[in-house]
């Protein structure tokens, strides 16, 4: 029996042969173990789901096993990049910012701006500003919100 991240899903019960080999002789090894299961059947009059193991993923609280967890669920495709996409990228390194794509943007190089991504975060493109704008007994804020765009690294009609 198997019970799911997700408690709307219900707890699935699975073959022993998709169980790993000490599964039965030392469950407690398995308690923390998150895996992948795949639902093959629910029977409208039964509250338990049949499934399939469809892959182990590591020890929960792992980072790796929990982001991968993450991203099946939603089915967002984590696979390596292309070549093709590899291409599309700046060959001559170290690459800085061309002058003609300074020139569209707003210059904020001198501004005090902090990332909000977690510590465990592979790139850091998610940050805020906040900048006092008055003094006094009510002072205002300017408040941004800054994302990252690569969007200029990419080829028109490449996407």
């Amino acid at each position: 029996m198997f019970s799911p991240v997700d408690h709307r899903v219900p707890r699935v019960n699975v073959p022993l042969a998709d169980c790993p080999a000490d599964f039965t002789s030392r469950p407690g090894d398995y308690e923390n173990t998150l895996f992948i299961c795949r639902i093959t059947q629910w029977p409208a009059d039964n509250n338990f789901a049949e499934g399939r193991v469809a892959k182990t993923l590591g020890q929960a609280g792992e980072i790796e096993a929990e982001t991968e967890g993450i991203l099946t669920e939603y089915d967002v495709d984590f696979s390596e990049f292309s070549e093709d996409v590899f291409n599309c990228l700046p060959q001559n390194l170290p690459w800085s910012i061309p002058d003609h794509e300074l020139s569209k943007r707003r210059d904020l190089r001198k501004e005090c701006i902090f990332t909000i991504d977690p510590a465990t975060a592979r790139d850091l493109d998610d940050a805020l500003s906040c900048k006092q704008l008055s003094d006094g007994m009510y002072a205002a804020f300017d408040i941004e919100s800054h994302l990252k765009s690569l969007l200029h690294l990419y080829k028109l009609n490449y996407l």
